[in-house]
């Protein structure tokens, strides 16, 4: 069965959506992935502090590490 949406529902929608394409076209993100040397540990959880360094944790390897992006 369809249900049916009220006209301001369905606005509220479109402009949520319009927007997001307009904000992700004007401040495109770029992704970088590096390896970690643990294998199988679930790194995640990334922090970027200001002076640029990342901070990440290993989910099953139980460590707490940091590296500079530019090194």
């Amino acid at each position: 069965m369809l249900k049916s949406i009220s006209i301001p529902t369905f606005v509220i929608a479109a402009v949520a959506l319009l927007a997001f394409d307009y904000f992700s076209a004007v401040n495109p993100v770029e992704i970088q992935e590096w390896q970690v040397p643990w294998e199988d540990t679930r790194p995640r959880d990334p922090y970027v502090a200001p002076d640029g360094d990342i901070w990440f944790v290993g989910q099953r390897g139980d460590y707490v590490s940091e590296f500079n992006p530019e090194t």
